[in-house]
């Protein structure tokens, strides 16, 4: 269950390297070392469930949170001859090292949870033979190249001429990201890549003055989007796994922001041509908006 995973990340005591995230590859990078480690992880677990369940690996399989056997009777009977032996020679090494005669673990059991498999990995002597305990994995992960995502922005806008405000009436997004593995994060990563991407087209302006000082150096004068600045955005994704990783995903944290800017200001630019506006550049303030419009006037009648 989902309540029996703990995630621990930032955390340099337990992580020994990192890089950090960037060129929106958490997922496609970072998410295959940890596909390819649960993997190798699940495969263990599959060995040792095998000998408690007296079983061949391969007819060993995990179904709601525990380890059953599939096979037919001919190769279940195999196994289970296999594993006595195995077992036999183990019991009479542990009772030699050990010193403690009668030493025995009940196996041939219908069944065998993750839990008690991982207990059995810790534990050691109910492994495998050869096996090394414990159930810790390190992979890296170095793609060959970095698969490239893409989306649609549509803007729709409404620009007041008296005062050159911008009100973004509608504002869609259908992207492609590859598989979606949590379609939530994915929608909530698209939301907030958008909204910082209206706010580049808009309203961030980091000024200076004739002598290099920054005008913005408070939340005061440097103008970001709120929640009433935005509309309800409306979102899809289309689906196309890339073959650059086995999860098939691409990056998604920085598709809207790229895809916003440039999709709300030709709405703004498509709304101004009938005043002989043609250009402007980002951040559309309504100051800039404004003065823009009046100078196309005067461009016009001069």
């Amino acid at each position: 269950p989902v309540t029996d995973v703990e995630v621990v990340q930032g955390d340099t005591a337990v992580i020994p390297f990192g890089t950090g995230t960037y060129n929106s590859r958490t997922m496609a990078v970072g998410g295959t070392a940890v596909l390819r480690a649960a993997e190798t992880i699940r495969a263990k677990l599959t060995r040792i469930a095998a000998v408690g369940l007296r079983a061949r690996p391969g007819d060993v399989v995990l179904r709601d949170g525990a380890f059953v056997v599939e096979g037919s009777a001919l190769s279940r009977a195999a196994a289970r001859a296999f594993r006595r032996v195995e077992e036999r020679i183990k019991d009479v090494v542990l009772d030699r090292v050990s010193g403690f005669g009668g030493l025995r673990v009940t196996r041939g059991a219908p069944r065998m949870t993750v839990a008690e498999a991982a207990y059995a990995a810790h534990l050691g002597h109910d492994i495998p033979l050869g096996m090394a305990p414990g159930l810790d994995e390190t992979v890296f992960f170095d793609p060959k190249d970095m698969p490239a995502a893409h989306a649609t922005h549509l803007s729709v806008v409404e620009v007041d001429p008296a005062t050159g405000h911008v009100g973004l009436l509608r504002h869609v997004i259908v992207d492609d990201c590859g598989t979606v593995i949590n379609p939530l994060l994915a929608t909530g990563q698209v939301h907030g890549g958008a909204a910082q991407g209206i706010g580049q087209a808009l309203m961030e302006w980091a000024r200076y003055d004739e002598d290099g000082r920054p005008m913005a150096d408070s939340l005061m004068g440097y103008a970001m989007p709120r929640a009433t600045d935005l509309p309800v955005f409306e979102t899809d994704h289309t689906v196309s796994p890339t073959k650059l990783n086995p999860l098939g995903a691409k990056g998604i944290g920085e598709g809207a922001t790229i895809g916003a800017p440039p999709a709300v200001a030709n709405a703004v630019l498509d709304a101004l041509r009938p005043f002989g506006v043609t250009d402007i550049a980002m951040p559309m303030t309504p100051e800039v908006i404004w003065t823009a419009m009046r100078e196309a006037r005067g461009r016009a009648s001069g």
